[in-house]
């Protein structure tokens, strides 16, 4: 199962970064179209800012050990972006493809996405 980072954006416009196994390429839409599902909870800092931006990044992290470590430090549950975000390990970019798409990390593979 692939370990993700969610790059979102908060409502004071800096990135935040969820960690997510639970990413699924769903292909109902026939093979033209291209879908995934995310699980997260409704309360998360990614879900809230998903339904308000309507726009995700996905990041694929890779199986070197201090990138894997960091994204389960992202992951736990409950810290405000300004506080999850303050020591991140990844160099964050700037997606190349829309102004107002989210961030993404440089030490992953990476999939822009809009949502809804």
């Amino acid at each position: 199962m692939p370990t993700t980072l969610i790059s979102t954006v908060s409502e004071n416009g800096q990135t935040n970064l969820g960690a997510y196994s639970l990413c699924f390429p769903y292909y109902v839409a026939g093979k033209d179209y291209y879908a995934m599902v995310l699980e997260c909870r409704n309360s998360s800092n990614t879900a809230q800012n998903i339904l308000r931006t309507k726009r995700a990044t996905i990041n694929f992290v890779t199986d070197e050990r201090k990138y894997f470590k960091e994204a389960v430090r992202l992951g736990f549950p409950g810290e405000t972006t300004a506080e999850k975000m303050k020591d991140c390990i990844f160099t964050m970019s700037e997606s190349n493809l829309d102004d107002d798409r989210p961030q993404y990390i440089e030490e992953t593979t990476k999939c822009s996405s809009a949502v809804g």
